[in-house]
């Protein structure tokens, strides 16, 4: 669905025949990964390589997106970049403006993905009580109301 996303997106993007930049921007999120997060704001021409393999998402669960922008909003307002490195893992690392499919030589590690993600250290200590706690009080639910309670 996010490939779909980011094709049409990125087709959607090339139309603007003015805003020859792209602005990338992550989602500045407590799980964002440090390399997305370094990009944020970072204008780069949209004809440069980085976008073959760096077009969001760029790994599990990414929720960075691209804004078109002018040449002169570029220079002004944003800093530029020219021929930054790919930060998409190996299993993003494809042109999702060319195919809404991860090619098929390519296999997802799910493993390998969630390890990139940033540890979060306050549920390291809880117990299994108390973590469930924390998913009821994150949905706002009473205990017994999730699927997983039936």
């Amino acid at each position: 669905m996010q490939s779909a996303y980011a094709k049409a997106r990125a087709k959607q993007l090339s139309t603007y025949t003015y805003k020859t930049y792209w602005v990338y921007k992550c989602a500045l999120l407590e799980d964002s990964r440090s390399e997305h997060k370094k990009m944020h704001n970072c204008a780069i021409h949209r004809d440069d390589p980085f976008w073959k393999t760096s077009f969001p998402p760029n790994d599990y669960n990414c929720k960075c997106k691209v804004i078109a922008i002018s040449e002169k909003e570029a220079r002004t307002q944003y800093k530029i970049l020219e021929n930054p490195k790919s930060i998409a893992s190996k299993n993003f690392a494809y042109d999702k403006r060319e195919n809404s499919q991860i090619p098929k030589e390519t296999r997802i590690s799910l493993d390998e993905s969630l390890e990139n993600l940033p540890k979060i250290h306050d549920y390291e200590n809880l117990s299994d009580k108390e973590l469930i706690g924390k998913v009821y009080e994150a949905f706002d639910v009473k205990k017994g109301a999730l699927l997983v309670d039936k």
